[in-house]
C-alpha cells in the first residue's frame, strides 16, 4: 500500500514535469526548427486568447486539492494487487500528501499550476464550455470540469483528482482511506466461509497509531495502552502508566461510543475485532486496538 501511495504521488509529479516542460516548471532544452516536431492534438501551440466571456470568467479563482478518484480496473492494472473486484463504483479516495497543491485560474485567462516546489508553473490559457474545463500548461492541454465550485482534472483513465474553490460545499463527497479502498477491492469470502462476529466485549491492545493521514505502529512510538470493554456498558483503560473506568460504551452497528470517568468521550468504529478509536472527535488522530489473534494486515503501517 506504500508502494500504490508512492506511486501515485510519482505520476501525478511526472504529470506536471511533462506539461510544464516548455513553460518553467521543468526547462527543456531549446531545439531548432528541424528537430521540433509537429505539434499533437494534445499539445496544441498556445492560441492568443479572446477577451474571456462574463460567464467563463465567473470561474476564475484558486482551487485546491481535496482528494483523488480512482476505479478499480486502474488500481487492478496499475499496482497489481491481485483479486480485485472490478464491479466496484469508482471511489474518492483522501491523499493527504498532495494537501497545498492548488490549480489558479486568473480571470484574465491565464493562469497558474502549483502542485509542489519542484513542480509548478503558468497556465497559459483556460476556457469553459458549459461545465467543461480546458486549459493548456507547457505543452499539454488538461481537460475537467467544475461544477458546483469542484474542479476535477483527468489524469489518466480511471484516475482523477478533484479540487475545490474556496467556501465550495464538499460535504456529499467522503473520501476513504487507501487501506479501506485496498480492502473493498480484494473480492469479498463468500458468507459460509466468513468468520463469525466478534461480540464487542472484550480486551482490546492499542496496536498502532493513525496521525494525519499517517500511521506507525504503537511500540515504535513509545505506546501502550488496555481497553477492557465488560458485558453491560462498562470497563477499565490503562495508557502508559495512567489508568482509568470506563463508565459507558455502546456501539450500533459500527458506531462506537465510550465515555471515561472524568466524563470523557470520544467516539470511533467496532468491526471484527478492531477498534478505531477518534480520539478528538475530529479524525485528526485515530488509535487503533485490536482483540487478540485478530487480523490486522488490511492496515498500512509504516
Amino acid at each position: 500500500m506504500k508502494k500504490w501511495k508512492q506511486s501515485v504521488c510519482v505520476l501525478l509529479a511526472l504529470t506536471l514535469m511533462l506539461t510544464l516542460s516548455a513553460c518553467g516548471g521543468t526547462a527543456a532544452p531549446e531545439k531548432s526548427a528541424e528537430e521540433t516536431p509537429a505539434a499533437t492534438p494534445s499539445e496544441a501551440p498556445a492560441a492568443t486568447q479572446e477577451p474571456i466571456a462574463a460567464e467563463t470568467e465567473a470561474y476564475a479563482g484558486t482551487y485546491s486539492f481535496f482528494c483523488a478518484r480512482f476505479s478499480a480496473a486502474y488500481v487492478d492494472r496499475m499496482y497489481e494487487l491481485g483479486a480485485v473486484d472490478e464491479d466496484i463504483p469508482d471511489q474518492y479516495v483522501a491523499m493527504p500528501d498532495m494537501a497545498g497543491q492548488t490549480v489558479t485560474l486568473e480571470a484574465d485567462g491565464t493562469g497558474f499550476l502549483y502542485w509542489g516546489e519542484n513542480n509548478q508553473g503558468p497556465i497559459n490559457w483556460w476556457k469553459m464550455d458549459g461545465d467543461a474545463l480546458q486549459f493548456q500548461a507547457g505543452v499539454a492541454v488538461i481537460e475537467g470540469t467544475i461544477i458546483g465550485g469542484l474542479m476535477t482534472l483527468t489524469i489518466d483513465e480511471g484516475f482523477t483528482v478533484c479540487f475545490a474553490a474556496e467556501g465550495a460545499d464538499t460535504s456529499g463527497i467522503v473520501p476513504i482511506t487507501l487501506e479501506e479502498f485496498a480492502s473493498m477491492l480484494r473480492k469479498e469470502e463468500t458468507a459460509a466461509s466468513a468468520p463469525a462476529e466478534l461480540p464487542a466485549a472484550g480486551v482490546y491492545e492499542l496496536f498502532a497509531v493513525k496521525y494525519k493521514g499517517e500511521s506507525a505502529y504503537a511500540a515504535d512510538l513509545e505506546m501502550a495502552s488496555t481497553l477492557s470493554l465488560v458485558e453491560g456498558g462498562t470497563g477499565h483503560m490503562t495508557f502508559d502508566e495512567d489508568a482509568m473506568d470506563v463508565t459507558e460504551w455502546t456501539v450500533d452497528a459500527e458506531a462506537f461510543t465510550i465515555t471515561m470517568a472524568d466524563g470523557g468521550v470520544a467516539g470511533g468504529r467496532l468491526h471484527s475485532g478492531i477498534l478505531e478509536l477518534d480520539l478528538y472527535g475530529t479524525g485528526e488522530m485515530i488509535l487503533l486496538f485490536a482483540r487478540e489473534g485478530v487480523d490486522i494486515s488490511g492496515y498500512s503501517i509504516n
